[in-house]
């Protein structure tokens, strides 16, 4: 008998089919971990802002503690910075992402307050949001002879300046 060497068609068929299985297998696990990849850096970017977000308000309390509950959480913006409260405005860095921040006496303390702070974003079509909270103590009052405060500016709005040093 004279074979040639050749392939049969149900060879070739079945050949086919198990690449195609292996080339499915493989897209489905390339997709499932661009996915996981996407959605643990929106999950660090957002809790980037939050931790962003309370060391803001730490420091705002330092001058603004008795006011905190009156601010408006985003607010009006000059030079990047709520006027009242002191929070930056968001920039490119949290791009699609927004926060609100509502604070509220605790347990009708006057010595603490907490800060509740919403990070919203969208992922992929679906709305996501992250929460966190925070204690404000009031501060110390300075010790004699120090001398804290505000440093605004002579002009007629009487805005705030930003890292002035005394």
């Amino acid at each position: 008998m004279n074979r040639k060497a050749a392939f049969t068609l149900v060879e070739v068929i079945t050949g086919i089919v198990i690449l195609g299985v292996i080339s499915t297998c493989s897209w489905l696990a390339v997709s499932t971990l661009f996915r996981g990849e996407q959605l643990s850096r929106n999950t660090t970017v957002a809790t980037n802002l939050l931790q962003k977000s309370q060391e803001e308000l730490r420091k705002s309390s330092l001058t603004f503690y008795d006011s905190l509950e009156n601010c408006q959480f985003p607010g009006p913006a000059f030079l990047g910075t709520n006027i009242a409260c002191g929070l930056q405005a968001l920039g490119a860095q949290f791009n699609g992402y927004t926060r609100s921040v509502v604070i509220t006496p605790e347990n009708s303390s006057t010595e603490l307050k907490k800060a509740v702070i919403t990070v919203n974003w969208t992922d992929q079509g679906n709305n996501k949001k992250m929460l966190s909270a925070v204690l404000l103590a009031r501060p110390p009052d300075p010790l004699p002879g120090n001398i804290i405060g505000t440093v605004r500016s002579s002009a007629v709005a009487n805005n705030l300046i930003q890292d002035a040093s005394i």
